[in-house]
C-alpha cells in the first residue's frame, strides 16, 4: 500500500521542486534583465557620454599641449606670449568649452545615473571649474583677456573616475548579458 502511494507522491514533489526552482528562475531572470535595464540607461545617458566626449577632449588637450607647450610644464606656470595667449583663446573657446559644456549638461541633468548614492566630489569641482570658466570666457568675448583661467582648476581624477566607471559597467553589462541571452552563454563557452 506504502509503494502504491510512494509513486505518485514522489512524482508530484518533483514536479513542486521543479516549479519552485523555474520560479526562483524566472525572479532572478527578471532581476538580472531589469539590472541590465539601469545599466544600460547609464552607459547610454550618462558615463557612454561622459566617457567618449572626456577622451576626445584629452586627445585635443594632448596635441594642444604639442603646439603651444611642447616642453611640457603647467600651462600657466609661465606668462603666455601674445600669441600663445590667442591660441589658448581659440582652443578654450571652440573645442574645450563646448566639450566641457556638454559635460557639464549630462552631470547636471543625468545625475540621477549616477554610480553610487552622492555625486563624487570631482563632478562637483569640475562643474564649479566649468561655471567659473564660463565668466572667463564671457570677458574674452567683451575683449578682456586680462584672465585666461579659471580659479578652479580642473579636477585631478575626473578622467579617470569616468573612465573607471564606465569601465565597470560594461563589465557588469557583459556579464548579464551572459545571464539573461543563453545564446551568449553558448558563444562564451565556445570561444566564438
Amino acid at each position: 500500500m506504502i509503494t502504491y502511494w510512494l509513486a505518485p507522491t514522489a512524482t508530484i514533489f518533483a514536479a513542486i521542486v521543479a516549479a519552485f526552482i523555474a520560479y526562483r528562475n524566472n525572479i532572478r531572470l527578471h532581476e538580472a534583465q531589469e539590472r541590465l535595464k539601469w545599466i544600460n540607461a547609464q552607459l547610454a545617458e550618462f558615463y557612454g557620454p561622459l566617457y567618449s566626449i572626456s577622451e576626445a577632449s584629452n586627445v585635443a588637450w594632448v596635441q594642444f599641449r604639442k603646439l603651444v607647450r611642447p616642453e611640457g610644464g603647467y600651462l600657466f606656470d609661465y606668462d603666455l606670449s601674445e600669441e600663445e595667449q590667442k591660441e589658448w583663446i581659440s582652443w578654450m573657446t571652440n573645442v574645450f568649452m563646448p566639450a566641457n559644456k556638454r559635460m557639464y549638461e549630462i552631470i547636471v541633468t543625468r545625475s540621477h545615473l549616477l554610480v553610487g548614492e552622492t555625486i563624487p566630489e570631482v563632478y562637483a569641482q569640475f562643474c564649479a571649474h566649468m561655471a567659473t570658466y564660463e565668466v572667463v570666457v564671457y570677458r574674452w568675448s567683451q575683449g578682456d583677456v586680462s584672465v585666461l583661467n579659471s580659479p578652479i582648476q580642473f579636477p585631478d581624477g575626473f578622467r579617470t573616475n569616468i573612465a573607471e566607471s564606465f569601465l565597470h559597467l560594461k563589465r557588469q553589462q557583459q556579464e548579464l548579458l551572459l545571464r539573461v541571452q543563453p545564446s551568449r552563454r553558448w558563444f562564451k563557452a565556445n570561444g566564438k
